[in-house]
C-alpha cells in the first residue's frame, strides 16, 4: 500500500525545528540575549538554575511586546525583523528567522511578559506543552521577560543528552561571553543558582570586559589592530605571540556583532602568526569585522554560527595583512617570566632512579676521553651524567585514602640504581651500525645495543647531528630524537608504579572558564590518579593542590590549561594511561636539548648512543621525522659518480 502524504502539526514541526535550533540550555540563553540585543536593552540579566535545565530567566529593559503581538511571538515564523525575501540579504539583527521563541516553547514550560514603554501594564502569555494559552494583564517593568522551566522535559530522549551542570554552565558562560564582547557598553549580569558569575558594568570598555572574562595575563599582551579597505573595517585585539595555547578557542571571530566560526579566517590568523608561536599552538585574537550587511549571507546555518562572503580571499588578506603589519611595527620580544615560586611539602629524600623526572638536562663540559670511552660502551641512561646531569627531586605517591607517601624504588635485579636495560634499537641505526659481539645475546640477558663506538658525528647550525655510517649517513634533528629518548626511560620508569606526586605547601590557584572548570570536575577521579589533584573553588577557578613529580618545571597553571585543553579537544573522559602518555609527552619535549642548543662531542656521541637503544627513534613522540637517512648510493648518483 502507497503511504499518504500528510501535513505534520504545528506542534511536531516546532519540536523538529526546536532540533536544529535548541540543542541545550546554552542555545536557549543565545537566542533569547541576542533577541534583547536586538530589542536595544541596555542591561540583561541571566539567572539559571542546575545549569540551566531546571530554568533560565532572563530579564531586560528594551523595546518590550504590545499584548496583541504576544501571540505570534510564540508563533512559527513570525518576526518583525524582515518583511521580505529581498530583506534575507542585508539583515542587520542578530535574530530574523522568527523560529527561536516557537522551538523553545514546545519542549519546555514557557513564560513570556513584557511591557513596551508608555504603557501603563504589561501582558503575560504561557505556553505548555506547544500550546499557547491566553494573553493575560500583569504588572512587569518595561522591557521583556521570558522565563524557561523544565527545558526538554516533554523529550526525554534529548534531556538525558544533557552533561553535568557545570559542563552546560559553561557553555551557558560562553554564549554571554560572546554576546558581551561583540557588544560593549551593555550591562550583562549572570547568576547560577542565586550565584554572581559576571557583572559586567555599562561603562566597560572592551579589553576590560577580557580582562575580566579572560584574566590579566591576556589583557595585557593584547596588541590593537585596525583597517579600513573598501568599506570594510577590521578592529580589535590581537595577543603578543608570547601568550598562546594549545587550541583555537581563544580565538574570536564577529561580523557585524555577531559571533562565528570560519575555517578561512582562522587560517588567516594562524597564517599571520607563522614563525612567531611554536608550531601546534594557536594564537589568541578578539578581531571584529564590520562589512556592509549586503555583503555578506547570515543565513547559511541555522544558528548563524557560519556566514558566506561575497569576497571571502579579500576578507582572508585584509586580516592576513593587517596583522601582520601590525607585528612589524611592534616589538615582540618576549619578557622573560620568572620561575613559578612554590613551597613542595617537605619528605625525605629517597635515592631514586627516577630523581630526575621533569628536571631537564644541565649540559656541562665534555668529560674526558676514559670516561666517554666507558659510556660507549653501552647505552647511556640520559638521566646520569656525564655528559647530563640532574636535581633530585622528593619523590612522593597517592595513598588509597588521598594522601601521600615516599615511594621507595628498587632497582631491577643485577642492575645498578642508575642502569636501564637496553631497549631494541631502530631500524635506522640498527642497520647503519655494526653487531656488538657475532654470537647471539641469550634470552635471559637485555639485547645488545648498536655499537656507535665507530660512528662519527658531528653537529650542524647547533640543530642537527650527521652521523658517518658504513652505508651512508644519517642526519638527526637533536630535539626530535632527545625527545624521544626521554619520553621512553620515563614511559618505561612509570610502567607498573604509582605516579609520585608533589603536594603543594599553598596551593596554586588557576583562573579558567566555567566550561573548563566543569569538565575538571568531572573528571577529577581520572586526573587523580594521573597524579593531577584538584579542587574546585569558585565557579570560575579550580585550585592545584598536587601535581605529579615529574613535571616540576612545567608552571601549574601551564600544566592544567594544558589537561583541559585535551579534555575539550576530545569531548570524553580520557583514561589514565592517556593523561599520562599526554604528560610524558609534555616533560619530554620540554626538557630535550632544543634547536639551537650546542653541544659538545660527548654529548653528541651519547644522545646518538641513546638514540640507538630507543623503540622508535626514527620519530619524535609527535609523530615528526627524528632520523633521515642517505645512503653511498644516492650520494654517488646525485654527484654523478654513478
Amino acid at each position: 500500500m502507497t503511504p499518504r502524504i500528510r501535513q505534520l502539526s504545528p506542534n511536531i514541526v516546532n519540536k523538529i525545528a526546536a532540533g536544529e535550533v535548541v540543542e541545550r540550555p546554552a542555545s536557549v540563553v543565545k537566542e533569547l540575549i541576542e533577541n534583547s540585543v536586538d530589542a536595544g536593552a541596555r542591561s540583561i540579566a541571566i539567572e539559571l538554575l542546575e545549569g540551566g535545565a531546571e530554568q533560565i530567566r532572563i530579564v531586560d529593559d528594551g523595546c518590550g511586546i504590545a499584548a496583541e503581538d504576544l501571540p505570534l511571538a510564540v508563533a512559527s515564523h513570525a518576526t518583525s525583523k524582515i518583511a521580505s525575501a529581498e530583506d534575507l540579504f542585508r539583515v542587520d539583527t542578530l535574530g530574523f528567522r522568527g523560529e527561536a521563541l516557537a522551538s523553545i516553547a514546545a519542549v519546555s514550560d514557557f513564560r513570556l511578559q513584557s511591557r513596551p514603554p508608555g504603557q501603563p501594564v504589561g501582558a503575560r502569555i504561557e505556553v505548555r506543552g506547544g500550546v499557547p494559552g491566553p494573553v493575560v494583564d500583569c504588572g512587569c517593568p518595561v522591557g521583556t521577560q521570558v522565563e524557561v522551566r523544565n527545558l526538554f522535559e516533554s523529550v526525554p530522549v534529548r534531556r538525558k543528552f544533557l552533561k553535568s551542570k557545570q559542563t552546560e554552565l559553561g557553555h551557558v558562560a560562553e554564549a554571554v561571553v560572546r554576546v558581551a564582547l561583540a557588544r560593549p557598553g551593555l550591562a550583562v549580569v549572570l547568576r547560577h543558582n542565586e550565584r554572581t558569575l559576571y557583572e559586567l558594568p555599562p561603562n566597560l570598555d572592551r579589553r576590560e570586559a577580557i580582562r575580566l572574562f579572560f584574566g590579566a595575563e591576556v589583557a595585557d599582551a593584547l596588541i590593537p589592530v585596525e583597517s579600513f579597505d573598501d568599506g570594510v573595517r577590521l578592529h580589535g585585539f590581537a595577543a603578543h605571540p608570547s601568550v598562546h595555547r594549545p587550541n583555537n578557542r581563544l580565538q574570536y571571530l564577529f561580523v557585524n556583532g555577531r559571533y562565528i566560526r570560519d575555517r578561512s579566517l582562522g587560517h588567516a590568523v594562524i597564517e599571520s602568526y607563522r614563525g612567531l608561536i611554536l608550531s601546534g599552538r594557536c594564537p589568541v585574537c578578539f578581531l571584529f569585522l564590520e562589512i556592509p550587511p549586503d555583503r555578506v549571507d547570515v543565513n547559511v546555518h541555522p544558528t548563524k554560527i557560519e556566514v558566506r562572503f561575497q569576497e571571502p580571499r579579500r576578507v582572508y588578506s585584509q586580516i592576513l595583512s593587517t596583522l601582520r603589519e601590525r607585528f612589524l611595527e611592534s616589538d615582540l620580544a618576549a619578557s622573560l617570566r620568572p620561575a613559578p615560586s612554590f613551597a613542595p611539602q617537605a619528605v625525605a629524600a629517597t635515592p631514586s632512579h627516577c630523581d630526575s623526572l621533569g628536571r631537564g638536562f644541565a649540559l656541562r663540559p665534555a668529560a674526558p676521553l676514559q670516561t666517554q670511552a666507558r659510556l660507549w660502551s653501552r647505552p647511556p641512561d640520559p638521566f646520569e651524567a656525564p655528559p647530563f646531569t640532574t636535581e633530585t627531586p622528593d619523590p612522593v605517591r597517592l595513598r588509597p585514602d588521598g594522601g601521600t607517601a615516599a615511594l621507595p624504588v628498587h632497582p631491577p635485579d643485577g642492575a645498578d640504581e642508575t642502569s636501564i636495560p637496553p631497549l631494541s634499537t631502530p631500524r635506522a641505526l640498527k642497520e647503519e651500525a655494526p653487531s656488538r659481539a657475532a654470537s647471539s645475546p641469550s634470552p635471559e640477558s637485555p639485547p645488545p645495543a648498536a655499537n656507535c663506538e665507530s660512528l662519527r658525528a658531528l653537529q650542524l647550525h647547533n640543530a642537527y647531528l650527521v652521523v658517518e655510517t658504513p652505508e651512508g649517513m644519517l642526519v638527526v634533528d637533536q630535539h626530535a630524537l632527545h625527545e624521544r629518548v626521554l619520553y621512553e626511560n620515563l614511559k618505561r620508569r612509570l610502567a607498573g608504579q604509582a605516579v609520585e606526586v608533589q603536594d603543594l605547601l599553598v596551593p596554586e590557584p588557576v583562573d579558567l572558564t566555567p566550561t573548563q572548570v566543569g569538565l575538571l570536575m568531572e573528571h577529577r577521579s581520572v586526573l587523580a590518579q594521573a597524579g593531577l589533584r584538584i579542587d574546585e573553588f569558585g565557579e570560575r577557578t579550580v585550585l592545584l593542590q598536587g601535581f605529579p613529580a615529574m613535571l616540576r618545571k612545567v608552571r601549574p597553571a601551564e600544566l592544567v590549561r594544558d589537561v583541559v585543553a585535551r579534555l575539550e579537544e576530545t569531548g570524553r573522559a580520557p583514561s589514565r594511561e592517556q593523561i599520562l602518555d599526554d604528560m610524558l609527552h609534555m616533560v619530554a619535549c620540554k626538557a630535550a636539548v632544543k634547536a639551537g642548543d650546542p653541544l659538545t662531542p660527548g654529548e653528541i656521541q651519547s644522545l646518538v648512543q641513546a638514540g640507538a637503544s630507543a623503540e622508535e627513534g626514527h620519530h619524535c613522540p609527535h609523530g615528526r621525522p627524528a632520523v633521515l637517512r642517505l645512503t653511498l648510493g644516492e650520494l654517488e648518483r646525485q654527484f654523478q659518480r654513478k
